[in-house]
């Protein structure tokens, strides 16, 4: 069993038919995205933060057998397998689903990838089989979590061990009795959402902030009635940023948080 599973299936096949190699990388850090303003009369660039990275690659070393499906062997096994290597890396008009997952207790966590070079395989003639490498792309530039967790904002300790922003946090809040806004701000990053509205009891509020909604809804993370209106956010888009440590933290007023 390999360390990579692609759109749900393990990539050492359980027929034997092509394993991957060390020629196979672990995941990457995306490249930091850097502005470089110069002004006249100054030493070097503006000191600007990065804010974004760059696209990230998987690079996936195969050995293929000429041991296929349908009982051929020899030069003919071999190219049944590639063809059906091949089948299964190159989907077409969809991306697809590349899970990493190094060892149990540890976190899975995935990335939606497509081929992003020339497949050229390397054949061995004497022994019937091939070298292949497959190089996948992560457009998006980071990995996520396959598996949600839930934390109260008091305690983020269950989200941290990352190393970029999380973009796409679900907020469920009970908003005060009295009214006042709820307000959630991140820590390192600054970046907030506020919410103002009448409380209705027995409910809870779900904010998307990367998609701009928040619902009541029946003490669940989906569905329920609009209430967007009363959603504002801060010039730069919230997100939760870890610390050097890797830490998550947000403060928050006017109502009690869970993320």
């Amino acid at each position: 069993m390999s360390e990579y599973r692609l759109d749900g299936t393990d990539l050492d096949d359980a027929a034997g038919r092509w394993r991957l190699t060390d020629v196979t990388t672990l995941p990457t850090l995306g490249a930091p995205r850097l502005s470089s303003v110069t002004v006249p009369g100054r030493n070097g660039v503006l000191p600007i933060a990065p804010t974004t990275v760059a696209p990230i690659e998987v690079t996936l070393g195969f050995m293929v057998t000429d041991a296929a499906a349908s009982g051929q062997t020899g030069r003919r096994g071999l190219d049944e397998n590639l063809r059906a290597l091949y089948a299964r890396l190159r989907r077409v008009g969809a991306m697809s689903d590349l899970v990493h997952y190094p060892a149990a207790g540890t976190p899975k966590r995935h990335a939606a990838v497509r081929v992003s070079a020339s497949i050229e395989p390397k054949l061995y003639p004497a022994a019937n089989v091939a070298e292949v490498k497959v190089v996948l792309e992560a457009p998006a530039g980071v990995w996520e979590d396959v598996d949600s967790t839930t934390s109260d904002a008091a305690d983020l300790a269950g989200l941290d061990g990352g190393v970029m922003p999380i973009t796409a946090p679900l907020v469920l809040a009970v908003p005060s009795a009295d009214g006042s806004p709820l307000r959630v701000v991140d820590v390192v990053s600054a970046t907030s959402l506020q919410w103002s509205g009448a409380r209705v009891a027995g409910r809870t509020l779900l904010i998307d902030p990367a998609n701009y909604r928040a619902t009541w809804t029946n003490n669940g993370w989906s569905g329920g009635e609009d209430v967007s209106a009363g959603l504002s956010i801060s010039s730069t888009p919230f997100a939760i940023t870890p610390d050097v440590q890797g830490h998550h933290a947000v403060t928050v007023t006017g109502g009690t948080v869970q993320i």
